[in-house]
């Protein structure tokens, strides 16, 4: 269980952080480069174990300046983070091979040998090497025990710090009911008893989200503007996901104390949810020429054409080997007969 905080970084701390999450996510993104390429097929030898990658990473530090300005345990514990993912997606089903960290949206480091001190009923505040004591905001109680913390940057520039700990026990009485949950688009999560959950929006929000990203998309990339735009967005988007975090937060706590058993539909919405791209139309491959229908009309269907083995005139149409309205026909249904295959 993760117990987050909203951090406060001073100004001459900021950049400090900034450069902790630079260090730790190009650590990270050149271990996924080397296990993409011992993975190739046809490759032999297998990608570094951590012994080899802490050396490489003591080498690096030597040859570069700016990677050895940032603190060593900090880039140590990304390797340590990626080695744990790897094992994750190999051993388990349920992890996600891991993929390239970017800037922008994969902002944080770890902290290892947690130093915590709390300062008064509402503050409290924990070492960053090199940084120094980073305020945090007591919004909850502090864990039993703080081996590691996690400092990362949202989109919307809030710094958080969190800290690891055993999920507490939940003391609650026996219910005696059931209930099935059936999860969908129009209604979140619809219960077997008849009660709806619906999770909140807000289409002010969303009008607003809308405007944003269309003035984003006129504007240059790199720009003052741009960035000022791209902050105020992710502010909006940050809010967005804070209220789905409550609601599910609040909505489970609620479900788990009202009821024993609960029995969720296997049923995935993203097929549910996916949308096709539209078809592109396809050109007649001769326009009409008949009734009040406009010239070069695009056709939904494409005109059967008669192939060298049926007849010698290859890729002649249907059309062409019809009869003309001038032509002696015996009736008029056979003219309109005529019409109709054109």
């Amino acid at each position: 269980m993760s117990y987050r905080y909203r951090a406060y970084p001073g100004e001459d701390q900021e950049s400090g952080l900034f450069t902790h999450a630079s260090h730790a996510r190009f650590v990270w993104n050149l271990a996924c480069e080397q296990q993409f390429y011992y993975r190739v097929a046809g490759r032999i030898s297998s990608p570094p174990n951590s012994a080899a990658r802490f050396r490489q990473l003591a080498e690096a530090r030597a040859d570069n300046v700016w990677l050895a300005a940032g603190s060593s345990s900090v880039q140590q514990q990304a390797l340590r983070d990626y080695d744990q993912a790897v094992r994750n997606w190999l051993g388990h089903r349920s992890h996600r091979k891991p993929t390239w960290r970017k800037a922008g949206r994969d902002e944080g480091f770890c902290i290892r040998d947690v130093k915590v001190e709390k300062c008064s009923r509402r503050w409290a505040r924990v070492f960053v090497p090199k940084v120094g004591w980073l305020r945090f905001r007591l919004s909850r109680a502090l864990p039993a025990g703080t081996g590691m913390a996690r400092v990362t940057l949202d989109t919307a520039g809030r710094w958080h710090v969190s800290f690891t700990a055993t999920q507490p026990a939940i003391n609650r009485e026996p219910a005696d009911s059931a209930v099935g949950i059936a999860r969908g688009v129009a209604t979140t999560v619809a219960l077997s008893t008849g009660q709806h959950y619906q999770i909140p929006h807000s289409p002010k929000a969303d009008r607003e989200a809308r405007k944003l990203a269309a003035r984003m998309s006129r504007q240059k990339r790199g720009s003052i503007r741009r960035e000022a735009t791209k902050r105020a967005a992710g502010k909006l988007h940050a809010q967005a996901a804070d209220r789905r975090k409550d609601w599910i937060e609040k909505t489970t706590t609620t479900l788990i104390r009202s009821h024993d058993v609960i029995v969720l539909e296997d049923l995935r919405i993203q097929r549910r949810t996916s949308r096709f791209g539209p078809r592109a139309p396809r050109p007649c491959a001769y326009p009409w020429t008949w009734g009040a229908r406009p010239a070069n009309r695009v056709c939904a269907r494409k005109p059967r054409e008669i192939g060298s083995a049926n007849h010698p005139d290859e890729g002649s149409r249907v059309s062409d080997r019809l009869p003309r309205e001038s032509d002696d026909l015996q009736s008029s249904e056979e003219v309109k007969f005529c019409r109709l295959l054109r």
